[in-house]
């Protein structure tokens, strides 16, 4: 995937270089004074940005998960698991 990024962008990533991060993002969404009506999604991916030139920058994502809430803990923190799409999921982002 190629895109363009502003200057700023431009002057902070230095051409030659690869560089890597986790990337984690979470979703949730309820309705206050319901019980238990709530719901989350989370994803993981490794995200490499490649920069081959000035001004040039290629993305690439791996390793994604797709996670949904299945119950919640005794303290109310969400609980997690893979999601049955989350194969398809990860193979639509690395491409």
């Amino acid at each position: 995937m190629y895109f363009l990024l502003t200057l700023e962008d431009a002057t902070r990533f230095k051409h030659l270089r690869k560089y890597v991060y986790n990337y984690e993002a979470e979703s949730s969404s309820g309705v206050r004074g319901t019980a238990d009506s709530r719901s989350a999604t989370k994803i993981n991916c490794k995200v490499e940005l490649e920069v081959p030139q000035l001004c040039s920058f290629v993305m690439r994502t791996s390793q994604c998960t797709l996670k949904e809430v299945y119950g919640f803990n005794p303290e109310g923190k969400a609980l997690m698991k893979k999601t049955k799409n989350s194969d398809e999921f990860a193979t639509a982002m690395s491409r």
